[in-house]
């Protein structure tokens, strides 16, 4: 028989720990980076002119499920009666699920020159940057299964039903630019 865990009872018990009686988690993390970029010279038009840029797509999921189970009973031994008592987990089976989802863009392009003049070397850009977030949260719990044997949420009871989920849009505008002047002494 299967002895108390640290409290007293079977929810701490260490066999129940490791052959996943007390319960189940399960969590996936999928990502896609995306990056496309550009040079291109414009020395045609004027010397040391260039262009270039670039365009960022990532796309996030996180997903997670945690199954928690009522392990069976524990038992310790009864010195006085001779016989092994029963301890019974307290509580139901409950679970908890969260879904994210992140989505970034990033838009970057930049108009640079650069020439030299003798010692005096020139540097000037200009550049545009957007980028712009948007995240989804799915969250649900339940407690109160009648089992351990099926870990949907229909399955639960609906005393202490949780239902969340929130939305977030970001997007931020950057203009930079830079004018930079160097003299090499010979």
């Amino acid at each position: 028989k299967v002895g108390v865990g640290i409290d007293g009872g079977p929810n701490n018990s260490m066999v129940y720990i490791l052959n996943n009686q007390t319960g189940e988690e399960h969590s996936n993390y999928d990502f896609l980076q995306t990056k496309t970029s550009f040079n291109w010279d414009l020395s045609s038009v004027t010397r040391g002119l260039h262009l270039d840029g670039y365009y960022a797509y990532d796309l996030y999921y996180y997903q997670y499920k945690y199954f928690q189970k009522t392990p069976p009973p524990a038992y310790s031994y009864n010195v006085n009666t001779g016989v092994f008592d029963a301890y019974p987990a307290t509580g139901t089976p409950s679970l908890n699920i969260q879904n994210n989802k992140t989505l970034d863009r990033l838009f970057n392009i930049k108009l640079g020159w650069e020439r030299q003049f003798n010692k005096h070397h020139l540097e000037a850009f200009v550049a545009y940057e957007q980028s712009e977030q948007d995240f989804t949260l799915l969250q649900a719990s339940r407690k109160g299964f009648l089992s351990n044997t099926i870990d949907e949420l229909f399955a639960g009871g609906t005393d202490g039903i949780l239902n969340n989920s929130s939305t977030v849009q970001a997007a931020r505008q950057n203009y930079i630019s830079r004018l930079s002047y160097r003299s090499e002494e010979r």
